[in-house]
């Protein structure tokens, strides 16, 4: 008979271990957890525990699955917001009834592919950023996981007026974490490759200053 520690630990709920020591993501072990409390659960280690959600992170699992709760937590951050517009809260639908069938071909059809081809996008520019300081050492499943599993906090877009930005912040410093933590990488190398791709921007936005203020145009 096992001490009342033990039997307490056995009467919690198992977190699935691979076989290299990783926890298993609860929304990628369905068949244990079921569906609304896999993606519950996996919301919220990730928004609540991001480091050792993501030093247990396992990598290569594929991509499929933390694609799908990526574009589950858009479609529901699109929904809410379509919702709050629906409501008066904010301003940015026109209330017409061909606007609002846009929208719900837009939301079902077209969002999920437009959603998709940015994640990867994004993804790809951000790994290459990290391999080229050094600090990609997962491969590319490992830096899409930590963008997919890093929008977690946009749920609070349930929240109106505020939801949004704390949500988009949230998940910035979830993000982080997530490269940081998968790759077993510095805080520095994860901080400059974030940065690199805003770089070009940078110097580009320098150059049409310098070239308006040439000019004589006003520069805002």
């Amino acid at each position: 008979m096992g001490t009342p520690h033990q039997e307490a630990q056995d009467t919690e709920q198992p977190e699935e271990v691979t076989k290299g020591g990783e926890i298993e993501v609860p929304w990628e072990r369905l068949d244990i957890y079921g569906f609304f409390p896999g993606i519950w659960e996996t919301i919220k280690r990730a928004m609540l525990r991001p480091a050792a959600f993501f030093q247990a992170m396992p990598v290569g699992s594929g991509q499929i699955k933390p694609l799908i709760f990526y574009l589950l937590v858009a479609e529901f951050q699109i929904v809410l917001q379509m919702l709050w517009d629906m409501t008066g809260m904010t301003s940015s639908m026109t209330g017409e009834g061909e606007a609002m069938g846009f929208s719900a071909v837009m939301l079902l059809v077209g969002y999920p592919i437009i959603l998709t081809m940015l994640l990867y996008v994004m993804a790809v520019l951000v790994h290459a950023c990290l391999n080229m300081v050094g600090g990609a050492t997962r491969g590319f499943e490992g830096t899409f996981r930590a963008l997919t599993y890093g929008s977690a906090p946009m749920v609070l877009t349930l929240i109106p007026f505020v939801g949004p930005l704390v949500g988009a912040i949230w998940s910035l410093v979830v993000t982080f974490l997530g490269y940081k933590y998968i790759h077993r990488t510095t805080t520095a190398k994860v901080l400059l490759a974030m940065l690199l791709p805003l770089i070009p921007f940078i110097l580009l936005l320098a150059i049409v200053m310098s070239m308006a203020q040439r000019s004589g145009a006003p520069v805002f």
